[in-house]
């Protein structure tokens, strides 16, 4: 059989969280300013916290017992009450404000979501659900899993799907699934004297 024929999609369980903690890492892991692979985990974690409080559309992918792929998204930007999920992200929190270089990072994430939130409100005629994180295995791309997660999630969402994106995402991927972008954000950012542009853009599939 092939390996799409053996892929199970179903909705994100708890089994699935470590597999999840551990592909946000490998995506995110090179956005950040760091020499500390422990700095470097705490600040992926974030995200990972962010995701499990505000993602309430969750879906796996499985292949043979083991978690493949992901993706979660947020319907009108609702929150999950996750209190133990919150309580780890505020550590994570005040741990990373005690170090120079986990301020600095932070403080280019807070940029970050800053035009995102710029972006956002400047579409207020949004409709759906937004895509917080969208992530297929490495050795499993090519094989119409990322294809299957994101049908799941529109069967569920008839009003549409968006996203915010940046240079780590795969915007080829959305726009060869029917999005485009609405529109783009860039700024220039310092961390450790280094200058870099931060890019982020709106996409909506149509």
């Amino acid at each position: 059989m092939s390996l799409k024929v053996n892929v199970v999609y179903r909705k994100t369980e708890k089994k699935d969280r470590e597999a999840i903690a551990e592909f946000i890492e490998k995506h995110y892991s090179s956005s950040w300013e760091c020499d500390s692979e422990s700095m470097v985990r705490r600040l992926c974690r974030l995200y990972f916290y962010d995701y499990m409080i505000n993602g309430s559309q969750m879906y796996t992918a499985e292949y043979r017992d083991q978690t493949v792929g992901v993706i979660a998204a947020t319907k009108n930007g609702g929150s999950r009450v996750a209190p133990v999920y919150r309580l780890k992200r505020l550590y994570t929190l005040l741990r990373l404000k005690m170090t120079k270089e986990g301020r600095l990072n932070l403080d280019n994430l807070k940029q970050k979501k800053e035009m995102e939130n710029e972006l956002l409100t400047a579409q207020s005629g949004l409709k759906g659900s937004r895509i917080l994180f969208f992530y297929v295995e490495k050795n499993y791309c090519r094989n119409g899993i990322g294809t299957e997660l994101l049908k799941m999630l529109e069967k569920e969402e008839a009003d549409g799907l968006y996203a915010c994106l940046d240079q780590t995402e795969h915007a080829d991927f959305m726009k060869k699934h029917g999005f485009r972008k609405v529109s783009q954000r860039e700024k220039m950012m310092e961390i450790n004297k280094r200058r870099f542009r931060e890019t982020v853009s709106l996409w909506q599939n149509e």
